[in-house]
């Protein structure tokens, strides 16, 4: 890992914990994909790069898609810390949506032990 890729994650992860949440993982993930018994052609072999972001709430904040670049996938993980919300105004979204549902309805989306 570059110091430059350090500082940019930790930047990023400062962010988050700055809006008070609990906990966060960001993920970068890399992919090689090539079939040996076929010359490269345009489509391989094939290198792509993915992110993520996780927190203590089951929504995850970069969507698992794939990027051309590390450069893309490190500024989409900035881009999303910096747009996550506040941890508490997402309590309190999340406790008013529940307190629109009955009894049922929380149990018929697992939402009891939310």
């Amino acid at each position: 890992m570059t110091e430059e890729l350090r500082r940019r994650l930790l930047a990023a992860g400062e962010m988050i914990r700055a809006k008070g949440w609990k906990s966060a993982s960001l993920d970068l993930g890399v992919s090689y994909l090539a079939i040996f018994d076929l010359p490269p052609g345009p489509h391989g072999p094939m290198v792509t790069f993915t992110a993520s972001i996780r927190s203590n709430s089951p929504h995850n904040y970069v969507p698992g898609w794939t990027f051309g670049t590390m450069e893309e996938a490190v500024a989409t993980l900035e881009e999303a810390a910096k747009n996550m919300p506040v941890f508490a105004d997402e309590e309190q979204r999340k406790a008013d949506a529940l307190a629109k549902l009955s009894p049922d309805e929380r149990r018929l989306i697992g939402a009891n032990n939310w």
